[in-house]
């Protein structure tokens, strides 16, 4: 059954995305992926507002049935990390509101997935992901760390299976609602949201 994953590598002045369809058995092929570019001469704000919209828009034309994200880290200044949380936010807000289910990956296990190692350089991921997805070597980076977080989680899906994904069986009932617990989701080794 084929399945498509919207990975994002959120920021406010380069955002990577790519678009990869799985169709089972280890197959992943790249739909599309790129960087959208937003000038550091915009309104923070209005550049925020920007991002929802173009996530929002790529919801709509590509329909995947995921959205997988960078989870949230504090880097080096407190304030580059208060902009990517704002930016990670806008995205957040454009699947919620075309309701589809939102899956969190760490830079390290983005990295690990492809590379082997979580604290593989941004030149040794984007290697091996224009390997893995038969891509140009140019492809930029922010497009290359987003695809490996597409990658990410599309390994963590066939490794589990589609059991943790798709099964009714593995689905725990609260409030009348079926719903995923929190076990099964570490067990799965993503953070998933609402």
């Amino acid at each position: 059954m084929s399945h498509a994953v919207l990975a994002i590598d959120p920021g406010s002045r380069n955002l990577g995305y790519g678009v990869i369809d799985y169709g089972g058995n280890g197959l992943f092929a790249p739909r599309t992926y790129g960087v959208l570019r937003y000038s550091g001469k915009i309104e923070f704000t209005d550049r925020l507002t920007k991002v929802h919209e173009d996530v929002f828009e790529m919801i709509h034309e590509y329909q995947p049935d995921v959205l997988a994200i960078e989870k949230a880290f504090v880097g080096e200044s407190v304030s580059s990390a208060m902009k990517l949380g704002e930016a990670r936010a806008a995205v957040l807000i454009a699947a919620g509101h075309r309701k589809i289910p939102i899956f969190e990956v760490t830079p390290a296990e983005a990295k690990k997935s492809v590379a082997g190692n979580g604290r593989a350089s941004k030149e040794m991921v984007r290697a091996m992901v224009c390997q893995m997805l038969d891509i140009p070597e140019t492809t930029a980076l922010d497009a290359s760390d987003a695809l490996s977080i597409g990658l990410a989680y599309l390994f963590r899906r066939e490794t589990v299976g589609e059991s943790l994904f798709n099964s009714p069986q593995k689905r725990r009932r609260s409030r009348g609602k079926s719903k995923w617990t929190m076990k099964d989701i570490a067990s799965g080794g993503l953070d998933y949201r609402e």
